[in-house]
């Protein structure tokens, strides 16, 4: 065959053979592309409820940043350090509240399946105050700030972080009925949250009645103005009389740091210690004994 015939032939060899393996090879490129980007709408389509970034509803201007609050499964307390440029947001938001009568209403959320290990009647809540503590710090007036707490499953979840598990919503403020704090602090007083402790132990263990009294107590706090609370500390009359004054004041500070990790002012709580000279039980009896190692919270 003639040179003259045999290069075309080659060329259009060349073009059939490119044509082939560009149709393989960038076809199938183009499939996997296509896969990913179903896999990466799939896992859009998945995203809960609760978003990535912080965001106020109802404000009156944009107040969102890319940042959040995130928590540990099972604890109520945000993961730190909080960024700088979150810090910054939040610096806006106190000026924009401050000056206008309306209020922020934090809502918390938890899983279900998380451990409430906190003083409120449930997780949520403790994660709505402890923030809303945080922005009282920087400035927010605390009866700007209303907190709730609700138990939800979809919330967005990274390993063992939910990633800003809390709505804020900005609310007017409407006419509503006062609660009379003096009758709230006679009940509380009358009836106040006793925790008891093991012997020689600062281990607590709250029922739902407490956390309902221990909710009742950050309330006053927050609507009284100079509201404060005394834990006092008691303990049995077995041993040392100093030491187990010593003791009883250590379970009321273990008590005061607790309720603080919870977002509840330190500079509102005092702690004192009346060792083993208030009884309500029998030293005699190990039930007695028991009953006297307590720390009793009223409202000063």
């Amino acid at each position: 065959m003639k040179k003259k015939t045999l290069y075309p032939l080659g060329i259009l060899l060349s073009i059939l053979i490119g044509t082939w393996l560009y149709m393989h090879y960038c076809c199938n490129d183009s499939e996997a592309e296509n896969s990913q980007v179903v896999e990466t709408n799939e896992e859009t389509s998945q995203h809960s409820f609760t978003s990535n970034e912080f965001r106020v509803e109802n404000a009156p201007f944009e107040i969102s940043n890319p940042d959040n609050f995130n928590f540990l499964l099972s604890h109520f307390d945000p993961i730190s350090p909080i960024s700088d440029s979150l810090m910054l947001t939040l610096d806006q938001l106190g000026s924009t509240l401050t000056p206008v009568e309306n209020k922020l209403k934090i809502t918390g959320y938890a899983l279900a399946s998380e451990e409430n290990s906190s003083m409120f009647p449930n997780l949520g809540l403790a994660r709505a105050n402890v923030v809303k503590q945080f922005l009282v710090e920087k400035g927010i007036e605390e009866h700007h700030i209303i907190v709730l707490g609700e138990t939800k499953e979809d919330i967005n979840k990274k390993g063992d972080t939910l990633i800003g598990p809390l709505r804020f919503q900005f609310e007017k403020v409407y006419d509503t009925p006062t609660t009379n704090w003096t009758n709230v602090k006679d009940e509380l007083n009358k009836n106040p949250l006793v925790i008891e402790f093991n012997t020689g132990k600062s281990q607590l263990n709250l029922t739902e009645s407490d956390r309902e009294k221990a909710l009742s107590l950050s309330k006053y706090l927050s609507s009284v103005v100079g509201g404060s609370l005394m834990i006092t500390g008691h303990s049995d009359n077995v041993g040392d009389r100093e030491k187990n004054t010593e003791l009883a004041l250590e379970r009321a500070e273990f008590i005061k740091n607790y309720f603080v990790s919870n977002g509840i002012p330190a500079d509102k709580i005092q702690t004192s210690s009346k060792g083993p000279d208030e009884p309500i039980a029998d030293n005699d009896s190990a039930e007695g004994r028991a009953k006297n190692r307590r720390t009793t919270i009223t409202i000063n």
